[in-house]
């Protein structure tokens, strides 16, 4: 009896600290979310206020040009936010067939949208794509935590780069997902 408290207690102290790695992870990225909307939002006003120069101008190819500027950078707005409430949804118990190599291009995409990366370069090498059973919202958080400590570690490196690859063995059945940076490594103590 006393074994099974303290296995449901382990497993309560687990979910909290998941929860709590989550909203940390969810913090740390607001903060770029709100830098990398203000930018279209910025170039939406400038288009609007040349809007209506072209207006007054009778200029349909100035008006026509900056309605497309507008439409584009108001997609990008909406594709942070989407991927922002993709992130955010309670999804933890939804397992699917899913795609190991478009789960990562996603967590990429959704960092280089957080315009943190600066000069890091982020390789992507992915052989054969792979299908596996999975929870894609925990897999992509995952991906993107490891790409977040990385970008921390890389701050100070010359030529900072991240390598994500997959590797597959087909007689064990396992993929196996790589997350590597040219860092200075952790510290052996």
């Amino acid at each position: 009896e006393k074994y099974k408290t303290q296995i449901v207690q382990l497993r309560e102290n687990h979910e909290q600290i998941m929860t709590a790695d989550k909203l940390t992870a969810l913090g740390e990225l607001i903060a770029g979310i709100g830098h990398e909307i203000s930018n279209p939002m910025t170039v939406i006003a400038d288009r609007i206020f040349r809007l209506n120069e072209s207006l007054i101008k009778k200029d349909l190819i100035g008006l026509k040009k900056n309605v497309m500027d507008v439409e584009k950078e108001f997609q990008r707005v909406n594709k942070i936010i989407a991927n922002m409430q993709s992130f955010v949804k309670n999804q933890e118990e939804e397992i699917a067939i899913i795609s190991i190599e478009q789960v990562i291009l996603d967590s990429k995409k959704f960092i280089e949208e957080l315009n943190i990366l600066g000069n890091i370069t982020v390789n992507v090498n992915i052989k054969e794509d792979q299908y596996i059973l999975a929870n894609e919202m925990k897999i992509q958080q995952v991906i993107i935590n490891l790409m977040k400590n990385s970008i921390d570690a890389l701050r100070e490196t010359k030529d900072p780069t991240i390598t994500i690859e997959v590797f597959c063995d087909e007689i064990e059945q396992y993929s196996c997902i790589s997350v590597v940076d040219n860092g200075p490594g952790v510290e052996q103590d």
